[in-house]
Order: C-alpha cells, then sequence, then structure tokens
C-alpha cells in the first residue's frame, strides 16, 4: 500500500487552486515520486502477538529505487 505510485485524477480537487498542475498530479499518490520532493522512506510498526515490536524502514532514492532497508525487532521482554 506505501508503494502504491498510481496517480489520481480525483485527488485533484483536494489541493489549491494555484498549486501547478504537475504538483497536484504527483501529490495525488501514496508513493510521491518526483525528483525534488517525494516518498524518500517508508516505515512500518508491527505488534506481534507475543508483545515483540517489528520495525521495518525501506529508503528510497529521487528516482523511487530502493537504497537500503533496516530491520529492528524489540522482544517483549525488553519493555514493561
Amino acid at each position: 500500500m506505501l508503494a502504491d505510485r498510481r496517480q489520481s485524477v480525483a485527488a485533484e480537487n483536494a489541493y489549491p487552486a494555484d498549486l501547478a498542475p504537475e504538483w497536484r498530479q504527483a501529490l495525488s499518490a501514496p508513493f510521491v515520486l518526483h525528483p525534488v520532493y517525494g516518498t524518500r522512506c517508508s516505515t512500518v510498526v508491527l505488534l506481534a502477538a507475543d508483545g515483540a515490536v517489528h520495525m521495518i524502514e525501506r529508503r528510497f532514492d529521487a528516482a523511487g529505487a530502493c537504497s537500503g532497508e533496516s530491520k529492528f525487532v524489540l522482544e517483549a521482554s525488553a519493555w514493561p
């Protein structure tokens, strides 16, 4: 869902009228792909049934290619 790059024409009305059409279209996708401004990381935090917390973060370059990923786990016994 965070990687969805589909742009929505219907969402254009959600932006100020003075915003350039190029920006309205670029900002309409959940994953914003633009060389100047856009999605540079996506983070997911999950709470497992056993109480552990999992965090996964993906980083992206200006072209939208994955440039790295980090994963962290905080076991349930490590936090109150």
